[in-house]
């Protein structure tokens, strides 16, 4: 089921703990009229990805109970400039915006992160790309540029975004001349820009990795451990960037439910209490 198949499922097994529950519909569609829609089919309130942390943040300030959150002082924030920790190197490539990146990811340390994530991908997304769009698979190629578009939004590389964006809907129009020739355009910016990445990895205190098979699925592993744990200790940026790269995590399902069974454990959650 979709989305608001599910929703209204939902409504109609059990009507009384629908109503008394918030339920936000987190799409990639951010088309002009796709909220009242979500909200017609039952949704209470709506988010398009890619995600921004803060907007995540003020509406579970909005619907979770008043005494399940706790606001910060102004005294207990952080206020350190989290810019002025980022390699100085970023700051000459045009084609990042770390302002953006900061904006999205909340600090510099998880941007850096960020950066190591999409780095690791390119080679892969883009060569997943050539071969869809050499086979005619604009259903896979939509989902992939999809993919493209909302990490590279996530690290505030707009321009790719706004490129990837325009590839996305073509491909869903099904104009295949658009397609056909702007793509190597993209993959050419993607490229470049990993090349970019490098670079500042290298002046920063990310571990570099050895390119090979073997250390890569190692890293995808990594990733989805690192997300069960950020999102067991809350941290909303990262596992929310991690949900976008969703595509790249090649991890079998087997391991996702048995790493999260460990993470209940770990908690002594109650599985039979709503959450």
């Amino acid at each position: 089921m979709n989305g608001i198949e599910t929703t209204k499922e939902m409504a109609k097994r059990f009507p009384d703990r629908f109503a008394e529950t918030p339920v936000i519909s987190l799409t990639a569609s951010a088309v002009s009229g796709d909220k009242e829609r979500m909200i017609e089919a039952g949704f209470t309130d709506y988010l398009s990805k890619p995600v921004n942390i803060d907007e995540m943040e003020r509406m579970m300030i909005r619907y979770l109970p008043a005494d399940s959150v706790i606001i910060a002082s102004e005294d207990a924030k952080e206020e350190d400039d989290e810019l002025s920790k980022l390699p100085r190197i970023i700051f000459d490539v045009p084609t990042l915006n770390p302002e953006k990146g900061i904006e999205y990811c909340g600090d510099a340390e998880d941007y850096l992160f960020a950066l190591e994530t999409y780095e690791m991908s390119v080679d892969s997304k883009a060569e997943q790309i050539e071969k869809n769009l050499a086979d005619g698979d604009i259903e896979t190629y939509t989902i992939n540029v999809h993919s493209l578009k909302n990490t590279s939004g996530a690290i505030g590389a707009t321009g790719l975004f706004e490129k990837a964006k325009a590839l996305e809907q073509a491909a869903k129009n099904r104009e295949l001349e658009i397609v056909q020739r702007d793509t190597p355009f993209l993959l050419q910016d993607y490229r470049e820009l990993k090349a970019d990445i490098r670079k500042i990895l290298q002046h920063s205190d990310v571990p570099q990795d050895t390119e090979t098979l073997a250390i890569v699925e190692e890293e995808r592993s990594r990733m989805l451990a690192r997300a069960l744990e950020e999102a067991e200790r809350a941290n909303m940026a990262k596992t929310s960037f991690l949900s976008n790269m969703s595509h790249e995590i090649r991890t079998p399902m087997t391991a996702v439910i048995g790493l999260y069974n460990i993470a209940l454990r770990n908690q002594s959650l109650d599985t039979d209490t709503p959450r």
